[in-house]
Order: structure tokens, then C-alpha cells, then sequence
């Protein structure tokens, strides 16, 4: 399972910005939350960031070691549930200002600039960079994002605490059921995760951009593509750890834990069922993939473009000042236009002046055009598709052996044992990037990789004896069995997110607007008509019960 860098953020009054005579003590209250999760998030970037070296050696990303009972980078689950809880504590209070703002309970002195640092993109030579944008959607924005990526954390470092209880024969019957069911509860934080992803790339995203227009320094990161694409990579590791609970009692089960080989015994789930759920897993990391990589060749498109356009322009000016007669300095002039000293900078006002009317005009210290995807999250997608897929043919195989099919099954089996091997060179260099628990190896076991290459050699030399001995069956091609691959069948969905209730301003309990009239509780404003001032440009009007309302981070989580 993939280890998110966190990002972190540059310090805000909203005080400085926000005209307020009744809402004094709140505004400083939301302030004081602000700082307190910029707080934690440089502390867990201090501690586990990526770009920190530790035991002389450094890594893209955080790894947690399963052999222990704790993850050794990623930091324990009990410190992302501490971000977790201060991300719930000011979301609440962040809804409230951006609410209040919209139906003027709040005033603007100037448009707010807010800085945040990168997550999932980085520049070539620099890594994450801090990119500095206009208004409260892009706070907003950013807190969803980084509360999403906290519980994809939260959910690796406990899955990565679990180890391979599996296949440990000193495992208790109660001791298995505790860890599934920990297993299915990573999986649940999975789904919400995914939920928050979705709503901020079909609802946040677009509507941002319909109030902003173009927003040409927007990072990677709040891409809707980019936003969906990491929505899928939740839900499908989802999928994987419901697949692993699945298996895990036939697993403990068998008598042979470190090679399980033919035939399969009594209670063992479908092997067409499995080979199903890990084909939807593939096609989830396949479509995050191509997504990603749309939005690396759009900003490679685009900067050609502007090359292209700047190389025209240069032309130009090059062609007058060769036509200009007795241009003597001519040559020299030519030679500085291509620098365009000083020619598009801007002057940036601070306090009350620096107003910025959109998201295009904004400065930033790094620009969001300036980046791109992390290679380790790309290079850990097309791990994780070669994985599954090499898992999906192995169960196809084994349903086809099992069938008397023993002909197809060896050569699914084949192919299996073909694309896996590739699949364990590709995980060399991801060490640091996933959570050793799934995938990588460590100094007291050999890594799930090699775990399913020798059972997969098992299986297919089993098959092969039989069928030399008894079956005799012929043997088809690889492109006629993988014409007849089913397609994948999910057995979870993204749960649908809902934003928490405010804590004043529209939405909350007893709100009066500024006339003293009540207002609309949150749960009445779907009485409205959309287009009422009342409900223009709210967030959190799915109902009265929120998702900080009711449940918490680590509900049902009890170590």
C-alpha cells in the first residue's frame, strides 16, 4: 500500500482578512485550529517526510516494515489519527467561514492568498513545492485533500501493524478474527478516503472553476483528473484488502502455508470469484493511471505551446529590428529580448491592496504548470497493475485446473508466473514507496511477490504432471486465453461524503443572518430553490448529518 507525503501550510490570520463584529471569538477560534494543523503537518513532515535521510539512506517515500509489530517510517497509526482528529476538529469551522463569506455574515477586506506544499507532485530537482493561490476554495480544497490522504495513511500504517498473521501457525482462532476484522475496517477508511477524492472531483473542483475561470497555476494535485485518479487507487486497495480477507481464513487453514498447492480444499473461496475481484483491482489502478498520465502529457502539450508561441514572438521581434534601418545596435538589442528582462513581472501589494480578482493572476512560489506527477506513485501504479494481473491469471488457471481444463490452466499459470517475475524486477525500485507488509521484502520474510511466484510454480508444475501423466490436454496460446479473461467485478464502492455541520454561520444550529430574522437550519435549505442567495455558492448542504458528526477517524479501530 502506497505512503502519501503530507503537505504543509504557510501561517494565516483570518482576522487579517475578515470584517467581523459578531463573529469576533470565532474567527479567532478557526485561526487557532488553522495553527494547530500546520502544527502537527510540519511535525509529520519533519519526522517522516520523504525528503528526510534516515539510517543514511534516503527514499522517495515512506516504507512500513511488517516483520515488526509497528511500521518503522510511516509513523504509527496512533500519530495519523492525531492529524485526523485536528483535520475534523477545523473543517467544521473552515466550512463556517467560507459559508459566512458567501452570504456576507463575513466581509472580505482583501481576496486571502494561502500557501500549501505539494502532496503528489514534485518538480524534477526540488521535490514537493509550496504553491501560493487566492480565496477559500483553494483552503478548502487543499483540507479535504490532505484529510483524504491521512486516512489512506492511517488505513496502511494499520494494515502494515497486522503483518502476515496469515500464515502464522501460532495465530489463535480469536487473535485471526480481531486482525480481519481491523482488515475490514482499513478497507471502510479506504472507501471514505475515496468519497472525499470523488466529491472533490465532482463537486469542489468544477464548481471552483466555474466561480474562478481558468486557473492556469493550479497544481496537479487539485486536478479533477488527478483528484478522481487517487479516488480510484483508494477504492481498488480497498478492493485488495477485501480480497485478502477473504482468503485469509483458507490461508490459515491449509496445511502447507508457505507453498498451497492443488487441489483446493473444501470452504476455499471461487477461484473465478477471486480472479474477478483482482481484475477489478486492475482495472481501478489502470484507469488511475491513464488519468494521471492525461494530465503529465496535457502540461507537456501546453508547454510546448508556449515555447513555440515565445519562439514565434522572439522571430518577430528579431525580424523588425533587422528591417530597422541604421539599427546598429541592432544585434545587441536582439540578444537581450530573448531574455525578457523584467518585461512580465508584477508587483505584489500585501494587507488590504492585494486584492486578486482570479486564480490566474496569482503569484506563487513555485508554479503549479512547474510540476509533475511523483514517478514513485506512477512507477507503484504499474507495479500494483502487474501484481493483480498476474493474480487474476493465477486464479484463472487454478478455476480451469480445477475444471479439468488442466490445458488453459497451465497456460494461464504460465502467464502468470511470466508477468509476475517481471512484476518482482519492477519492485526493486520501489523500495521506500509501498508498505513492506504488502509487497516488499524484509530481513524475516520474503516478499508477498516472491510468496506468489512459488506457489504459482507449485500449482503449474502439479498441472503439468497431470497432464502429461493423465489429461494429455493441448495447450493453448497466451492471445487465446487472454481473449476469454472475464471482465472484474468490485465488491466495494466509495462511500458518498458529506460535509460536517457547520459550526455557525448558515447550516448551524440557531443561525440568525445579519438582519436578526432565524435562518435556515442545514437541514431546511433544500427547501430553497438552487438558485436562492441563500444556498448560491454553499458548501455542506447534503443534510443534517455530516461526517464529523456521529463518526470519528477511528471508529471501531481499537488496539
Amino acid at each position: 500500500m502506497y505512503i502519501y507525503d503530507l503537505p504543509t501550510t504557510g501561517a494565516v490570520s483570518f482576522s487579517d482578512f475578515l470584517v467581523t463584529t459578531d463573529l469576533v471569538s470565532q474567527v479567532s477560534q478557526t485561526t487557532q485550529l488553522r495553527a494547530r494543523l500546520r502544527a502537527v503537518l510540519k511535525e509529520n513532515r519533519a519526522g517522516t517526510s520523504s525528503t528526510s535521510t534516515k539510517d543514511g539512506a534516503s527514499s522517495d517515500l515512506k516504507s512500513t516494515d511488517a516483520s515488526s509489530s509497528t511500521p518503522s517510517n510511516a509513523g504509527s497509526a496512533s500519530d495519523w489519527l492525531l492529524i485526523i482528529k485536528t483535520l475534523e476538529e477545523y473543517l467544521p469551522h473552515l466550512l463556517s467561514v467560507f459559508n459566512s463569506v458567501q452570504t456576507d455574515d463575513l466581509i472580505l477586506r482583501y481576496e486571502p492568498v494561502f500557501s500549501w506544499r505539494t502532496s503528489v507532485s514534485t518538480t524534477r530537482f526540488r521535490g514537493a513545492q509550496r504553491v501560493e493561490l487566492p480565496g477559500l476554495y483553494y483552503e478548502l480544497a487543499n483540507t479535504l485533500l490532505t484529510y483524504a490522504l491521512t486516512l489512506s495513511n492511517f488505513a496502511s500504517a494499520t494494515v502494515a501493524g497486522l503483518g502476515s498473521f496469515e500464515r502464522d501457525r501460532n495465530s489463535s482462532t480469536e487473535e485471526r478474527k480481531v486482525k480481519d476484522e481491523k482488515l475490514r475496517w482499513a478497507a471502510d477508511t479506504l472507501c471514505r478516503a475515496a468519497g472525499i477524492l470523488a466529491y472533490l472531483s465532482e463537486d469542489l473542483l468544477p464548481r471552483w472553476r466555474d466561480q474562478a475561470g481558468q486557473m492556469d497555476n493550479l497544481p496537479p494535485d487539485l486536478t479533477t483528473e488527478v483528484t478522481l485518479a487517487l479516488s480510484k487507487v483508494c477504492l481498488a486497495e480497498a478492493q485488495a484488502l477485501a480480497i485478502r480477507k477473504l482468503v485469509s481464513p483458507s490461508v490459515g487453514l491449509a496445511v502447507d502455508t508457505v507453498t498451497p498447492g492443488p487441489p483446493l480444499e473444501k470452504g476455499h473461496p471461487s477461484a473465478s470469484l477471486l480472479a474477478k475481484l483482482h481484475l477489478c483491482v486492475v482495472e481501478e489502478m489502470e484507469s488511475a493511471l491513464g488519468l494521471m498520465r492525461t494530465v503529465g502529457e496535457r502540461k507537456r502539450g501546453k508547454g510546448r505551446e508556449v515555447d513555440a508561441a515565445r519562439r514565434f514572438q522572439d522571430g518577430e521581434e528579431d525580424a523588425v529590428l533587422d528591417s530597422n534601418p541604421g539599427g546598429g545596435g541592432g544585434k545587441g538589442k536582439k540578444l537581450l529580448s530573448k531574455f525578457k528582462m523584467g518585461k512580465d513581472k508584477e508587483t505584489r501589494h500585501s494587507g488590504p491592496h492585494d486584492i486578486t480578482p482570479s486564480a490566474g493572476n496569482a503569484t506563487s512560489t513555485s508554479s503549479g504548470s512547474d510540476l509533475d506527477l511523483a514517478p514513485s506513485l506512477l512507477k507503484y501504479l504499474s507495479f500494483s497493475i502487474g501484481f493483480h494481473k498476474s493474480m487474476a491469471f493465477k486464479w484463472l488457471g487454478i478455476d480451469h485446473g480445477e475444471s479439468t481444463r488442466v490445458g488453459s490452466g497451465i497456460a494461464f499459470l504460465s502467464l502468470a508466473s511470466s508477468l509476475l517475475t517481471s512484476t518482482k524486477d519492477l519492485s526493486s525500485g520501489l523500495t521506500g514507496s509501498i508498505t513492506s507488509s504488502s509487497l516488499l521484502p524484509s530481513k524475516k520474510r520474503s516478499s508477498a511477490v516472491e510468496q506468489e511466484l512459488a506457489t504459482i510454480t507449485h500449482w503449474l508444475q502439479a498441472y503439468r504432471k497431470l497432464n502429461d501423466t493423465v489429461a494429455f490436454q493441448p495447450v493453448p496460446s497466451s492471445a487465446e486465453v487472454t481473449a476469454k479473461v472475464p471482465a472484474g467485478r468490485a465488491a466495494l464502492g466509495s462511500k458518498a461524503w458529506k460535509m460536517p455541520v457547520p459550526t455557525f454561520g448558515p447550516g448551524s444550529e440557531g443561525y440568525a443572518d445579519r438582519s436578526g430574522d432565524t435562518g435556515l437550519r442545514l437541514d431546511q435549505l433544500h427547501l430553497l430553490e438552487g438558485d436562492h442567495p441563500a444556498r448560491r455558492g454553499l458548501v455542506a448542504l447534503q443534510g443534517g448529518e455530516g461526517g464529523a458528526k456521529g463518526e470519528y477517524a477511528g471508529q471501531g479501530a481499537y488496539y
